[in-house]
């Protein structure tokens, strides 16, 4: 079984077989997006996809273990719009292996043109340093309709998945580069990619590729013979169902409603309807700056980067829920600069400079207020404009314990699951991204109750 586990090894690509919504990666725009999404429906009954959407009439009849590996709308599929087969495939852009899966997909997308859909979905792992990026990259070029476009040219050259490359394949392959620079850098991406890992996780996923036939586990780049006898499988047990009355559009459903939600000793994940995961962190806040309750019910501590234009959006929302919550709720700040933001740790090291001297908030707006100005000569004016002893703060600023100070909080923000911002541990619980007012509340309440 090939799976990327051991330390990857060269393959050969092969040109892969076009599914019926799959657009070739050119250097010509594509005017039509590129990904498919559900379609109208076309005879009795519209499609039906999650668990909860049928009840168990036909558990009985889906044989195997299963898992509930559903998927949304907004996922990138090819083939079928009305299937009996749906597989949902895990990848890894740097995993050779994957690649080696590839062409075999989509030969199988063109032999069952009529049953077949398959799903792709992120599994970036924590050995291929590019991978999460790539994963990124390519989630940022679905909302030009080029998610497929991009897709493949990653694939095809998974020893140059660096921003700068990517960057070079976008401008190739005729991106509009200023929104895709921006989409680059968008929490909700990010937040895209930890659903797909977390969701990988609680399936019991240990390596790439994994797929799952109707909610069938499979792992490894399995040769075109032995997936073409799993699906001819999956037919005949689909056909039994609709024999038996099940609906063709909801097939998918029924398997997921027979599916376990986890695999035994998982992780908890966020389920599709929370806003915030069921994990239970435990979350320091020792030392951090802090604003609102005295002695709150509900701690949220912030992971944000201060040249994040998402961290600097959502700042309006935190003071609207404060003010909403002076008694219950206190809000904790922890640096994550990204790597890709040049200016993001030495402003983490003005702050936290600044913070030394109780002027920490001060400093926190003025680098979100004035994004562009990331010289030691502009943050040393911002510091004197916030109030700081500015032979202090430079002495501070400069120093290692400074430096290794924000190193340790972004640390602290990846193992609790942070992995792009602005994250949020409400009670050590993940949210992601600059979520409106009304998500921070619905989690905000929750936690209330809970208290009580």
């Amino acid at each position: 079984m090939l799976a990327c586990r051991p330390a990857p090894v060269a393959v050969t690509s092969a040109d892969p077989a076009r599914g019926s919504d799959y657009v070739e990666a050119t250097n010509e725009p594509s005017p039509e997006p590129a990904v498919a999404t559900a379609a109208a429906p076309q005879a009795e009954a519209s499609p039906r996809m999650f668990a909860q959407e049928v009840d168990g009439a036909y558990d009985e009849l889906v044989t195997g273990e299963r898992m509930r590996a559903e998927y949304g709308a907004g996922d990138p599929w090819l083939g079928a719009e009305r299937p009996t087969v749906t597989i949902v495939a895990f990848l890894d852009y740097q995993c050779p292996y994957s690649k080696r899966l590839l062409p075999s997909l989509y030969e199988l997308v063109e032999l069952y043109p009529e049953d077949l859909r398959v799903v792709f979905k992120h599994h970036p792992l924590a050995m291929h340093k590019d991978a999460r990026f790539a994963a990124t990259a390519a989630i940022a070029a679905g909302r030009q309709g080029r998610f497929w476009a991009m897709h493949d040219a990653l694939f095809e050259d998974q020893h140059r998945l660096d921003r700068a490359s990517v960057l070079d394949t976008a401008g190739r392959l005729g991106f509009d580069l200023r929104r895709f620079e921006a989409d680059l850098e968008d929490s909700s991406i990010a937040a895209a990619v930890d659903a797909d890992v977390g969701q990988s996780t609680r399936l019991g996923m240990r390596g790439t590729p994994a797929m799952f036939i109707n909610g069938r586990m499979l792992s490894g780049a399995r040769p075109l013979p032995e997936l073409r006898q799993e699906i001819q499988s999956e037919l005949e047990l689909a056909g039994r169902m609709m024999d038996a009355g099940a609906q063709r559009a909801h097939l998918y459903a029924h398997f997921m409603h027979a599916a376990l939600m986890e695999a035994a000793g998982a992780k908890p994940s966020a389920r599709p309807d929370q806003i915030a995961d069921d994990v239970r962190r435990e979350v320091s806040t020792a030392g951090l700056p802090r604003r609102g309750a005295a002695d709150p019910r509900v701690t949220i501590v912030v992971c944000s980067d201060f040249d994040c234009p998402f961290c600097s959006r959502v700042r309006s929302t935190l003071d609207e829920l404060l003010a909403d919550h002076p008694d219950d709720v206190a809000l904790f700040y922890r640096h994550l600069p990204l790597p890709f933001h040049k200016g993001a740790e030495p402003a983490a090291r003005a702050a936290t400079a600044a913070h030394a001297q109780g002027k920490f908030w001060k400093m926190h707006d003025l680098l979100f207020d004035n994004q562009k100005k990331r010289t030691d000569a502009d943050l040393e004016k911002l510091a004197r404009k916030a109030g700081v002893d500015v032979k202090k703060w430079r002495k501070a600023f400069q120093s290692e314990a400074v430096a290794a100070e924000v190193a340790a909080q972004s640390a602290a923000c990846s193992a609790n699951d942070v992995r792009g911002t602005p994250g949020f541990l409400v009670n050590g619980r993940l949210l992601s991204g600059a979520r409106p007012l009304a998500d921070f509340e619905q989690v905000i309440q929750e936690e209330l109750r809970r208290g009580r």
